[in-house]
């Protein structure tokens, strides 16, 4: 991943999302 790139408020924003949707995820990662 490209962390050392993004705000600690952006990255922190990004972990939240993963846990809270990880199928959203997966679509925007695909």
């Amino acid at each position: 991943m490209l962390r050392a790139a993004w705000p600690d408020a952006a990255w922190e924003d990004f972990e939240y999302w993963m846990k809270q949707d990880r199928k959203t995820m997966k679509r925007i990662l695909q």
